[in-house]
């Protein structure tokens, strides 16, 4: 009975060889081989418990044996225990962890849900503007301010909150049952976490900035040599997309659009393949947001306000006379810092009409979720949460010392 339990552990342990496709070595080369192996009536019991793993699709995971050792799925073998799973891709290691203590939340303000699975992780608006919140189905994920800009979900309706990892993170996407970001407590690497918290894994080396997700891929610009470059969400086939030294990545169909620093910070795209780089305009750009046929920008040459180009290179035009900052368009409405007043919450249609005061706090990181704006406030850096008609103000994330 000793050897059989050792063997369920070990079992356990090794089945990085069935959810990782490696070995728990941390060796820089993966061997493949092929084995022999028994499947049939192999049980585990937690606790009294007989234990059953499926996969994403209901199927039923088998353990098996092979070679009188017992293997079984890791992550779920490591949820039952209540423990936390990690997956290094990198090092080929896993690691399996206590769990930390609950934390204490604050109230969060409703947020409307969404009613389907994101097919893009986050706005561009939001990208642009660091990506602190984003949501999919009836939950909403988040930097939690009063924690070291930890990641936090909690439900549309203000329940259900809990802590999903103790990284520090910017550029929030979140697409099925996978959340991904940069981590500020690894040199701003790409890492990614599931929905329940309980399996990270590091994607890439580099250092991602305005990481913009749309189905299987990954975009961003690497802060190591500043170009663009891709990866699959699961952490193969990264590739260089362009020479450019890339600002405020925007990825919209089958283009990406960004600010070249080498050429004036002006306005280019590549397709997603890298291909046909073309120039959109010749203005000093910047928090380039791309809706609908419309890029919008402030523009430096020009008191940094807000101006309008199409995709194509047309119909440029110049929205506003504010000193405008921090921009994110959502709907028919631009959201900026009006640094024309003290940094104060501003909003203007985007036809350039309508322009009105929303919040009197000097304003950075400005997203939009369904009819809410999240922002923090430079004056007491706290994170505040307002409507788009400017009523309901109110602290969603207060900072703590």
């Amino acid at each position: 009975m000793k050897n059989r339990i050792q063997g369920l552990i070990a079992g356990i342990i090794l089945t990085a060889l069935i959810v990782g496709a490696a070995t728990i070595l941390a060796a820089p080369v993966v061997t493949w081989k092929k084995i022999d192996a028994a499947f049939g009536e192999y049980k585990v019991y937690i606790d009294g418990d007989e234990f059953e793993a499926t996969g994403v699709n209901g199927e039923i995971l088998e353990c098996f044996n092979y070679d009188g050792w017992i293997y079984a799925p890791f992550e779920h073998i490591a949820v039952a225990l209540d423990k936390d799973a990690r997956w290094d891709g990198d090092t080929h290691s896993l690691y399996l962890t206590s769990k930390p203590l609950p934390p204490v939340l604050t109230p969060a303000p409703t947020v409307p849900p969404s009613t389907v699975i994101n097919e893009r992780g986050n706005t561009t608006g939001n990208i642009i503007n660091d990506g602190i919140i984003a949501v999919q189905g009836d939950w909403i994920y988040y930097l939690n301010n009063s924690d070291a800009w930890k990641l936090y979900a909690m439900k549309t309706d203000g329940s259900g909150q809990k802590k999903l990892t103790n990284d520090s993170v910017r550029y929030i996407n979140v697409i099925g049952d996978w959340i991904y970001y940069q981590d500020g407590t690894d040199e701003w690497k790409l890492y990614a976490v599931n929905t329940n918290g309980n399996v990270w894994k590091k994607l890439s080396d580099d250092k991602a900035y305005y990481i913009n997700i749309i189905g299987e891929w990954i975009y961003y610009r690497n802060e190591d040599d500043g170009r663009l470059y891709a990866i699959k969400t699961d952490g193969s086939e990264r590739k260089k997309l362009n020479n450019d030294s890339s600002w405020y990545v925007n990825v919209v169909g089958d283009w990406i659009y960004y600010c070249s620093g080498g050429d004036g910070n002006s306005i280019f795209a590549i397709k997603t393949n890298g291909s046909g780089r073309k120039r959109i305009n010749n203005d000093t750009s910047h928090d380039i947001n791309v809706f609908g046929d419309w890029i919008y920008y402030w523009n430096s040459d020009d008191g940094c306000k807000i101006y309008a180009i199409k995709t194509d290179g047309s119909g440029r035009k110049k929205l506003n006379d504010d000193d405008s900052r921090n921009i994110n368009v959502s709907g028919d409405w631009i959201y900026y810092s009006n640094y024309s007043d003290n940094g104060k919450l501003y909003a203007i249609k985007t036809d350039g009409s309508g322009r009105k005061k929303l919040s009197d706090d000097y304003t950075v990181f400005i997203n939009v979720i369904g009819d809410s704006i999240y922002y923090k406030s430079v004056v007491d850096d706290n994170f505040y949460t307002i409507k788009t008609d400017g009523t309901g103000r109110r602290v969603f994330s207060k900072i703590t010392n």
